[in-house]
């Protein structure tokens, strides 16, 4: 059996956000959470159950929609579609900025929620069908003892061990050598993946250290390089353990 679609409403008039719960739940869909505000749509969004989210442009609190559709962008990598009823040409322009997937406009009809859901799942999964494409051509690809990064139109070889470390920033990671570092359009996961186990290890959410490259180890943080990287409780009894310390 499909599992249903789950849709967060940001709506903070209690009569839109109830007739798009009652229209989305007649159509088949299922609601992940309603909230008012960005704050309550972060704690429904951090939960993780959420599939795409329907976002009113003008809610309550210090960040509006456009903001939250910003954040849902960078950080949530979900589809989400503005809602609005007439707004200012400025207005217009801040929210397509985000690279919203859909809108739906006020007054609006059963038939409208539908069309407007599937129309952004489409445009998401043809975007990220593209996404997917553009990562697999500047993926880093491993060769023995040094890896090949695409740089513009350039492969550029980069010998292991003289990586320093590797920092993750939203979709990227950055590569660190002594004199020299690289941006790519990867993720940290994979690259620790790819990376060889008994010389790098991760030592935050955002970083991975090559070991050999380790100067000292304090109780949040070690140093490679003169450069002070934060280390997390979560990854601390295994960097020990990397390093043989008792």
């Amino acid at each position: 059996m499909t599992k249903p679609i789950s849709v967060l409403i940001v709506e903070d008039e209690f009569l839109t956000a109830d007739t798009i719960k009652d229209g989305l739940e007649e159509i088949g869909y299922r609601v992940s959470g309603m909230a008012k505000d960005a704050v309550e749509a972060f704690t429904i969004l951090e939960k993780g159950h959420t599939d795409i989210a329907i976002l009113d442009i003008n809610i309550q609190g210090a960040r509006d929609g456009i903001w939250l559709g910003e954040q849902i962008h960078q950080k949530f990598g979900i589809p989400f579609l503005y809602l609005s009823a007439y707004s200012d040409a400025d207005t217009l322009q801040s929210a397509i900025a985000t690279q919203p997937h859909s809108f739906l406009v006020k007054p609006f009809n059963k038939v409208d929620i539908y069309s407007s859901i599937e129309l952004a799942l489409q445009n998401f999964a043809r975007l990220k069908g593209t996404q997917v494409q553009k990562e697999a051509e500047s993926a880093p690809l491993l060769k023995d003892d040094y890896l090949f990064v695409k740089q513009d139109h350039l492969y550029c070889k980069v010998v292991l061990r003289d990586i320093l470390y590797v920092q993750s920033e939203l979709k990227y990671v950055q590569i660190f050598l002594p004199h020299k570092k690289y941006l790519l359009r990867f993720n940290l996961s994979d690259m620790l993946a790819m990376l060889p186990a008994e010389s790098f290890v991760q030592v935050h959410r955002s970083y991975l250290v090559n070991k050999d490259h380790i100067d000292e180890m304090g109780p949040d943080f070690v140093r490679v390089a003169d450069q002070k990287i934060p280390l997390s409780a979560s990854h601390r009894k295994n960097l020990r353990k990397v390093l043989n310390m008792l």
